[in-house]
């Protein structure tokens, strides 16, 4: 028998979501007016759903969203560029036109 530890965390994270939301229902049956208790029922809820669905689906990232994210990393390093090539030609640096926290 293979040993999946894959399958025992999801295992896990379900046993600790099905404590929590048993938790959340005794509570609400009994009437329980401490905010905090509801609050640690919310947490063993809401992690391991955040768990379970980062190891289920991955978190994954679109395409277009990483072409965007590409693009712009493009555009500031040839502003960087140009900025820096400007600086050595000009020999001074223009503070009003140059953002001092995108170039290093």
């Amino acid at each position: 028998m293979n040993f999946i530890p894959f399958i025992v965390i999801k295992l896990i994270l379900g046993l600790f979501i099905c404590i929590g939301l048993t938790l959340t229902i005794f509570m609400i049956t009994q009437h329980v007016k401490v905010i905090g208790s509801y609050v640690v029922s919310v947490v063993f809820v809401v992690f391991p759903d955040i768990l379970l669905y980062g190891l289920t689906i991955r978190f994954s990232v679109s395409e277009r969203t990483i072409e965007k994210r590409a693009q712009r990393q493009e555009s500031i390093i040839f502003f960087c560029f140009i900025a820096k090539l400007s600086i050595l030609i000009l020999g001074k640096k223009r503070p009003d036109f140059y953002p001092t926290n995108v170039c290093l």
